[in-house]
């Protein structure tokens, strides 16, 4: 019969479905600000700048790579909360889930503060 603390102890490799899913959708989340910095680009271009819409697209842009670094961050988090220690700048790491919730709401003010705006 299989020992329940080897089960146990086998199960934090379940949160790979999260980091990993995290993981994808911060590189969506990238790719949709580059894309979406590409057409302001063009925007800025094509109108010399006086399109008034450029402003609004601008912040957009900064809202995207907010949220696409925001789910990197919690990616790289999860793994280390229940896989494994990284070697990564110790600001980008939450150490305990409080610590990951209290990133979380501050990622959820700012994004809703960009959004305000």
């Amino acid at each position: 019969m299989v020992n329940m603390k080897f089960i146990l102890e086998r199960s934090k490799y379940l949160a790979l479905i999260g980091v990993i899913a995290l993981l994808f959708a911060a590189v969506a989340a990238f790719a949709w600000g580059t894309l979406k910095t590409v057409d302001t680009i063009s925007l800025v271009i094509t109108s010399l700048g006086r399109d008034k819409a450029i402003t609004v697209e601008m912040v957009e842009i900064v809202d995207s790579f907010l949220i696409a670094t925001a789910l990197l961050i919690f990616s790289v988090s999860l793994y280390e909360l229940f896989i494994d220690k990284l070697n990564l700048p110790e600001w980008m790491l939450a150490h305990n889930l409080y610590e990951l919730k209290t990133k979380l709401s501050s990622m959820i003010v700012l994004v809703m503060g960009v959004k305000f705006l």
